[in-house]
């Protein structure tokens, strides 16, 4: 798999509805998690609730960090270094799933899901932080 924007993302960037009526912008409150390697991107998923339960019982995932420093630049949509702190043992986390944070996960948008965010992916809990840091050229993604 590749760092990817699902097409429900997609359409609702082009629409100006990624977060509502007001659109998406570097105000926004943008989460990410880290998602276990028994996760398969699903180009359907339109919801983080989507994504964390595929009728199959669910997928472990890391508690969710605001992203901070956004920009957009030239299409590119970056952030500061992504730290997720005291990560538990046991689980490998192979992607970093971004989403508009409304307060609840049936309407949180899925924004995007990325395996190789930096280099950094995938990682395995370890009792510590595991930072991703987001492609200096690229940023989390580009349009």
């Amino acid at each position: 798999m590749a760092n990817v924007l699902p097409p429900k993302s997609k359409q609702k960037i082009i629409a100006g509805s990624l977060g509502g009526s007001g659109g998406f912008t570097t105000t926004n409150a943008v989460r990410a998690l880290l998602i276990a390697d028994t996760y398969t991107y699903d180009s359907a998923d339109e919801f983080l609730d989507d994504v964390k339960d595929d009728g199959g019982g669910g997928h472990t995932v890391t508690a969710a960090v605001a992203l901070t420093g956004i920009t957009f630049t030239d299409g590119v949509f970056n952030c500061d270094p992504i730290v997720f702190p005291d990560v538990a043992e046991g689980t490998t986390y192979k992607a970093l799933i971004v989403y508009m944070h409304t307060g609840s996960d049936a309407t949180a948008d899925y924004i995007g899901y990325h395996d190789s965010a930096g280099g950094d992916l995938p990682k395995s809990g370890n009792g510590g932080d595991i930072t991703v840091t987001p492609d200096p050229t690229n940023g989390l993604f580009k349009i």
